[in-house]
């Protein structure tokens, strides 16, 4: 993140996050799991690459209703929280009770390009799974994440924060996706209607999702001065996932061709090679 060019500068990117003020928030309205699983099991995708090609057909919107128009060569990343528990790791924090218990972070930013340029929610989706892909055989997160915890333990705090900021200062939005139980949960034999959490981070847009009872919800916390109204950028995630819901039905609707082994190899390989020198550059 800190050696990648920052996003293009639109309605949506903030100038610097240390200028950040007041928060506003809303909520999109129910989405159906069950509509977003249709598009994941005709088009060959998961629900991650849905959800974030969703993300970016919002943004895509937004921009095009206040700026007018999405110019051409625009760069758009939104951070996504992912999980750096093992499996054995995460097993263990659910299972236990008591003292054992360890709820420290362990997580780490993944920076997902938001193709807001693309005209087509398909073309938008086919894009995003070809990045989320990328990122899921790279070991790029590993080793980022590793390298933050040698900043954090070695770096004086004032230099860490200002790596932070330098860090969300090359980014427009922030989205955490936590999947919930699928089936009906009661608080004391009250049915519990639904989950929602606010996604707090350093950018001008930030969206929690979570799907809980065969239902998305969509919560939206942005910047007062950048978006004042939260409320219609959260009702422009259900319309995006009509849309693609639409696209997948046409006659002209067509999967993605699947990418050969090589070009997996070769992202790891160069992954490697980058962080060997970086490596070598810090030591």
């Amino acid at each position: 993140l800190p050696l990648m060019p920052g996003d293009t500068r639109t309605s949506l990117k903030v100038e610097s996050p240390v200028k950040l003020g007041k928060k506003t928030a809303a909520l999109c309205p129910t989405i159906p799991l069950q509509k977003i699983k249709e598009i994941k099991d005709a088009t060959g995708c998961t629900v991650n690459d849905v959800l974030f090609a969703c993300l970016a057909g919002v943004l895509r919107r937004y921009l095009l209703k206040v700026d007018g128009f999405v110019a051409p060569g625009t760069t758009l990343h939104s951070n996504c929280l992912i999980n750096m528990r093992t499996g054995k790791e995460t097993k263990h924090l659910l299972v236990t009770r008591g003292a054992d218990v360890s709820l420290e972070n362990k997580f780490n930013f993944l920076p997902i390009n938001m193709p807001v340029t693309l005209e087509t929610p398909l073309q938008r989706l086919y894009s995003c799974k070809r990045d989320l892909d990328d990122k899921k055989k790279s070991p790029a997160p590993i080793i980022a994440f590793a390298l933050n915890m040698f900043v954090l333990k070695w770096l004086p705090k004032w230099l860490v924060l200002e790596a932070t900021y330098m860090v969300f200062n090359r980014i427009t939005s922030m989205m955490s996706n936590v999947p919930g139980p699928q089936e009906q949960k009661y608080v004391k034999g009250i049915p519990v209607h639904g989950m929602i959490f606010f996604s707090p981070g350093l950018s001008a847009t930030n969206f929690g999702i979570v799907s809980y009872n065969n239902k998305v919800i969509v919560s939206v916390l942005t910047d007062k001065t950048m978006v004042p109204d939260a409320q219609s950028l959260a009702e422009l995630f259900p319309k995006e996932v009509d849309e693609m819901h639409a696209a997948i039905q046409s006659k002209d609707f067509e999967k993605p061709q699947k990418r050969g082994y090589f070009a997996d190899l070769l992202i790891v390989v160069l992954t490697l090679l980058f962080a060997g020198a970086l490596v070598y550059v810090i030591s």
